[in-house]
């Protein structure tokens, strides 16, 4: 549950589970200011995007080559210094990782994963 407080110049959001005892207090205190979003204005529920089909598809669709673009991109690295701080890889090499020519190796999956601080499974 969502609940969003206006008064003048101040908004207050809490997101999450809110036990039930403090809904009731907001509810005494502001009840005409305040308003409870748990379904959308037509009255679909709100899911986690993570449980939909439409994630589900796009998760399938990314491949560890579109990850390393991404995360290079990020970190406004040109393909060559990448290739760089990986130990002098070509800038071709890494188009071609990223372009799924070329897979990843363990040995250069732990480097990405540790230059770009995320887990090696997004790049396997």
């Amino acid at each position: 549950m969502q609940v969003v407080m206006k008064m003048p110049h101040i908004e207050v959001k809490v997101k999450g589970p809110i036990p039930k005892t403090d809904v009731k207090l907001l509810k005494q205190r502001f009840s005409a200011l305040l308003k409870k979003y748990e379904e959308s204005a037509d009255g679909d529920e709100y899911v986690d995007i993570y449980d939909t089909d439409w994630y589900g598809n796009i998760k399938q669709k990314r491949s560890p080559g579109n990850t390393v673009r991404i995360y290079r991109q990020n970190a406004g690295l040109t393909q060559k210094e990448l290739g760089i701080k990986l130990d002098g890889f070509s800038a071709k090499y890494i188009s071609d990782i990223e372009n799924n020519r070329r897979l990843i190796s363990k040995e250069t999956a732990k480097k990405l994963s540790k230059l770009f601080k995320i887990s090696i499974n997004r790049l396997i």
